[in-house]
């Protein structure tokens, strides 16, 4: 049987299943709305961490959107390891809700201990985000070696691409600008210009800030 695009799989047993919200309520007995909501939003992935500090080691950052924060600012991570920072986030955001649910003793009692376990549990599963998986010395200077060669071609890319933007502004677009306005014949020296001549000056004037052909990073 083929699982629907939106099937998840359960915090509490790791069966995947369509509908999370139905399993909790049914087979786990979750009965208090606010947890259900936590657990199942969970398994969605749509726990909101864009107010959650950054979950990279020795980043300090606590702004806000914090996956933005991690595409445009880790770029020396995979984009692999990226993901599992943010479902890092998202998982200690939502221990952190049930852990104030708990501690505000709510009248429907709690089924799950995902935020007992990890009180008692540590860092573990920040430990397993940050190793990368492989705990061979060798492999993980190769990685990192891999990394940086990444982020210094990345760094040079951008260079290269602002060069050749302000390249077309300055040679290729007064040039088009040129051929334009010959196109439109002797008849228009002195007198208003044409509409599309007026068209391609306000085309060169963005051209500096984009381009098509080399899209901003």
């Amino acid at each position: 049987m083929t699982l629907p695009k939106n099937a998840a799989a359960c915090p509490l047993c790791a069966k995947t299943m369509a509908s999370v919200a139905k399993h909790l309520r049914v087979v786990h007995r979750v009965a208090n709305v606010r947890e259900r909501v936590v657990l199942t939003k969970l398994a969605m992935g749509q726990i909101d961490i864009s107010k959650c500090p950054c979950p990279v080691p020795a980043c300090c950052f606590r702004g806000q959107k914090l996956d933005r924060h991690l595409a445009r600012s880790h770029v020396e991570l995979t984009q692999k390891r990226r993901q599992a920072y943010s479902h890092l986030a998202k998982s200690e955001e939502a221990i952190a809700q049930l852990g104030q649910l708990r501690a505000s003793n709510p009248a429907v009692p709690m089924v799950s201990q995902l935020d007992l376990q990890a009180s008692e549990g540590g860092s573990a599963e920040r430990e397993v985000a940050e190793d990368g998986g492989c705990q061979n010395a060798a492999c993980d200077r190769q990685r990192q070696d891999l990394e940086d060669k990444v982020s210094r071609l990345e760094k040079e890319l951008r260079a290269l691409r602002r060069r050749f933007r302000r390249y077309v502004h300055r040679r290729v677009v007064p040039q088009v600008a040129a051929e334009v306005q010959a196109e439109a014949g002797p008849s228009t020296v002195g007198k208003k210009r044409s509409r599309k001549a007026r068209r391609a000056e306000e085309e060169a004037a963005g051209t500096e800030e984009e381009c098509d052909f080399c899209p901003v990073l």
